[in-house]
């Protein structure tokens, strides 16, 4: 036998498509080379008798196993109370971006299960992977490990219009690499949303529908008033005239801050620090393993605002999103904290964000 955590090691565990089978399932045989092993939520057994009374197994075998189950061989559909259901929802979106697909375009219909599995308990509706009842919180996920856009398109069943389409960036759904995500009481203190997202629907007619499908947070600032038709029409008239080919859950539409800084590379570190007109440091953005390009002062790079820290033990920062425009559409780059009152300083813009 191999030393410990050979099953957390196995490719069997590192596949994305493999996932819901320990998460889902209320009992689970699992076949390799050496041994086989059973699970359920009564007991955890080896082939090899020998091993079923060593700690080090033991402790492997939990560590394997994804979080729905590992806990007191508790089961997914065991789980019910409020707090663990967003403990185990984040344990479940990192361990589910670490995995590898050999085809991205099937990342969506791998975790599809897992989405409905969160509906028949506790009554979630997820868009592309984030919850609608927390809708603004969720795009606050981040990496400390790096993360790279997913290439392939997404598939069919995966839209509205039933064409292939690329995968939001505004989802961790549509990134490689491991992803933390924080829901409910779990967040800082003082944190509050800036924004109000809302998506079009194409029945019974063309339509604009807020994102969130609880009752709206209490927020900060002046950029929480809703988005219409007509908004869009003003604003981004080429993106408004093709709208209704547009899958209805492909892109957001909030209103926001907007100001450009540029930005500068931390020595040793993968992360950047974003620097203004002056020259300041005014603040950070996370790990961008693909943005090796993208310093230096002559670049310019937008950041939007999502969300505010606001307590009486640290300075006021604004949470940001570094962004880039492609044919009218705005797109995902990085996340980042900036100080409130450099970004005060700057010139800032209030403006419409369709975020794809």
């Amino acid at each position: 036998m191999k030393s410990d955590h050979y099953l957390e090691c196995a490719p069997w565990n590192r596949r994305g498509w493999t996932l819901r089978e320990p998460v889902l399932s209320r009992r689970m045989i699992v076949y390799r080379n050496e041994q086989v092993y059973w699970v359920c939520r009564e007991a955890n057994s080896y082939e090899e008798l020998y091993f079923e009374n060593i700690l080090r197994f033991v402790r492997m075998h939990a560590q394997a196993l994804e979080p729905s189950i590992k806990r007191n061989f508790c089961n997914f559909y065991e789980i019910k109370d409020q707090p663990k259901k967003w403990v185990n929802y984040r344990q479940l979106v990192t361990r589910f971006t670490r995995r590898v697909f050999k085809y991205d375009d099937g990342a969506f219909d791998t975790f599809s299960a897992i989405f409905h599995g969160f509906a028949s308990i506790w009554g979630e509706v997820f868009l592309r992977g984030i919850a609608r009842s927390h809708f603004e919180e969720g795009l606050l996920w981040n990496t400390f490990t790096g993360q790279l856009r997913r290439e392939d398109l997404s598939t069919p069943s995966m839209t509205s219009k039933q064409v292939n389409a690329a995968f939001p960036s505004w989802s961790w759904v549509g990134w490689t690499g491991g992803t933390d995500i924080v829901i409910d009481e779990n967040r800082s203190d003082g944190e509050l949303p800036e924004i109000l997202c809302f998506v079009h629907a194409h029945e019974p007619s063309l339509s604009i529908v807020r994102a969130r499908n609880t009752k709206t947070p209490r927020t900060h600032g002046r950029n929480h008033q809703p988005v219409t038709l007509k908004d869009l029409e003003v604003n981004n008239p080429q993106l408004f005239v093709r709208l209704d080919s547009i899958p209805e859950d492909q892109s957001i539409f909030f209103w926001t801050r907007s100001a450009k800084f540029h930005l500068g590379k931390n020595d040793g570190s993968l992360e950047f620090s974003v620097i203004n007109a002056n020259g300041k440091v005014i603040g950070s953005t996370g790990v961008s393993p693909g943005a090796a390009d993208t310093e230096g002062p002559e670049l310019e790079h937008e950041f939007i605002v999502l969300w505010s820290r606001r307590n009486e033990i640290s300075r006021l920062v604004l949470l940001v999103l570094q962004i880039e425009w492609k044919d009218n559409i705005a797109y995902r780059v990085n996340f980042g904290e900036i100080f409130e009152e450099d970004w005060l300083e700057a010139l800032y813009t209030s403006r419409l964000i369709p975020l794809g």
